[in-house]
């Protein structure tokens, strides 16, 4: 599986970059990366019914949209993102956040598995 650590905290590149290589690798990758102050949007969701646009505006707030569904999160640079990449007929939930947990372990922090089935969120 390659590694991958995105340095810029730019949410319009981080985005970009899961999409093409969902778009374009045939790698197992994982992924870590993190964004400045931004709200990401789920492909579905409607932005302004999401965000407080007087809010986003006065905290100057990136707002972004992802290339998968889900809810609207804030991230910021106390929260690490990550991302998998694998052939849907591999890709295994618990097996994957398994990967998270121990990682999460090595650094002392005890972390525990309760996804249930697989999922592919694209």
């Amino acid at each position: 599986m390659r590694f991958l650590w995105l340095t810029t905290q730019c949410p319009f590149h981080n985005l970009a970059t899961e999409a093409y290589l969902l778009q374009n690798s045939d790698e197992d990758i994982f992924m870590l990366w993190q964004n400045a102050n931004s709200i990401i949007i789920g492909r579905h969701q409607n932005t302004l019914a999401e965000i407080n646009r007087e809010y986003v505006e006065e905290h100057n707030i990136t707002v972004a949209r992802r290339l998968t569904g889900g809810g609207a999160v804030f991230h910021d640079l106390g929260n690490l993102n990550f991302s998998f990449f694998a052939d849907e007929r591999e890709y295994d939930i618990r097996r994957q956040l398994g990967v998270v947990a121990r990682a999460l372990a090595a650094f002392g922090v005890r972390a525990e598995v309760t996804a249930s089935k697989r999922v592919a969120y694209y």
